[in-house]
């Protein structure tokens, strides 16, 4: 989407005869009639955004995504098994995965097998490679060569299905929401898979009176399953799994601290995963997208209540779920820095008195016209410049008046119900 060339016209650039504008409102958008695109220039980014119909009209943007949607999920699922011996791939400096899903349709779940002749060279490797005490290390190996049993990989690929059920019908990947959304949607996402996994280990320790399967979630259980064990007649203990694994997951994985020695910021893995998943530079953002209206947390919450409605093994789980939790700040500052739009004067030309993403669209398209029509003969004189300026003025006061009026104080509204695009990009699918 970057670019830093310009429109080049008798020697002059449009950009250059327009700088009043981007002076005035730390913007301007020029329009080039040979790529029949814009250029959108921020003062607080070094970067031109070049804008297509695709980045700006909510129908052109929407489609595509369903069209994507369909391409990627209308086949069956399939899972594959890979062998891996534990001994070279950490030798070789592999990456380890337990399993893992590509965001296409397809699974791969890692079955680690090891000669006990290699066992002491693996725990070394271990302890050398991620500065592991022994115990630790002894500990890595075990885990990793323990999964080769089927209730472990039974685990894995009910965490791994989880994601992608939420890719394919609840909307973790459909960036028309902005990036904070997604980034607590990816969270979420992270919260569900475990739960899938601990509905399971629930089952087997209702069957069995062993707790250890619960050993397999990505967080510590060790008072779970000291409750448990204390408790084996424990009243609903699916909700107490359920707010458990909530309340643990983001509490150890929702975290940034500054440490003071070394004046750097730290950042859990899975805080880096929800900021690299909700980044607009690496996801597939429209611009209308960018900020929050109405409608956002209603959408927000279709898509957290569809997803808690029914895990297996714990049943409806939605009133343990704490969806609204507060990202941590860390990644709330690096993703407001990164938005599409920097400058307030064109959010406000966006914002208006739009109340969903579908009239931002409309409102960038607006000005976007206007820009075209100034710019379609390849020059900008001071009379076209004045006539965007005062369009920018008009849009600006609008926007003002919008959100001082009392209607605008009112309560943003709840959920009603899972009602979203990805479910109707499956349904668009089969109707093919």
């Amino acid at each position: 989407m970057a670019g830093n060339d310009k429109l080049i016209t008798n020697g002059e650039s449009v950009l250059e005869k327009a700088v009043d504008l981007q002076q005035k409102y730390g913007f301007d958008v020029v329009y080039d009639p040979k790529s029949n695109m814009y250029k959108l220039k921020q003062n607080k980014n070094r970067n031109e955004l070049i804008l297509s119909k695709y980045e700006v009209d909510f129908d052109t943007w929407s489609d595509s995504h369903l069209d994507n949607m369909v391409e990627k999920f209308s086949e069956n699922t399939t899972i594959e098994y890979k062998e891996v011996d534990l001994y070279s791939a950490l030798h070789n400096d592999e990456t380890l995965y337990s399993a893992a899903y590509d965001g296409e349709n397809h699974i791969f779940v890692y079955n680690y097998k090891m000669d006990e002749d290699d066992r002491d060279d693996c725990v070394q490797m271990f302890m050398e490679k991620y500065e592991l005490s022994e115990e630790e290390a002894k500990k890595q190996v075990e885990f990793f060569t323990e999964k080769s049993n089927n209730t472990s990989l039974f685990s894995l690929i009910e965490h791994e299905m989880a994601h992608l059920e939420d890719d394919k019908n609840y909307g973790n990947r459909q960036f028309d929401l902005p990036p904070e959304y997604m980034a607590k949607l990816n969270m979420m996402t992270e919260i569900k898979a475990n739960m899938s996994q601990a509905g399971l280990a629930l089952d087997m320790y209702k069957a069995t009176g062993n707790v250890k399967y619960f050993d397999y979630l990505a967080i510590d259980t060790k008072d779970l399953q000291k409750t448990l064990s204390e408790n084996p007649n424990m009243e609903n203990m699916e909700a107490y799994v359920a707010k458990y694994v909530n309340d643990k997951w983001l509490e150890t994985n929702n975290t940034s601290e500054y440490d003071e020695a070394t004046q750097q910021t730290i950042v859990s893995e899975y805080s880096k995963q929800a900021f690299w998943n909700s980044v607009p530079v690496y996801n597939d953002y429209p611009v209308w997208a960018m900020e929050e209206n109405p409608e956002t947390l209603k959408q927000y919450h279709e898509r957290t209540n569809a997803m808690f409605e029914n895990i297996m093994g714990l049943g409806d789980v939605r009133k343990y779920v704490t969806p609204d939790f507060d990202l941590n700040e860390y990644i709330k500052q690096e993703l407001a820095k990164r938005n599409l739009i920097c400058e307030e004067s064109l959010k406000k030309i966006m914002c208006q008195d739009a109340k969903n993403a579908e009239q931002y669209s409309a409102n960038i398209k607006a000005y976007l016209e206007k820009v075209k029509a100034v710019d379609a003969d390849g020059a900008r004189t001071p009379e076209e410049a004045a006539m965007l300026d005062e369009y920018i003025k008009q849009s600006m006061q609008k926007y003002d008046m919008a959100h001082t009026s009392p209607e605008s104080q009112t309560e943003k509204p709840t959920a009603e119900g899972p009602n979203f695009a990805v479910t109707a990009a499956i349904k668009k699918g089969r109707e093919r």
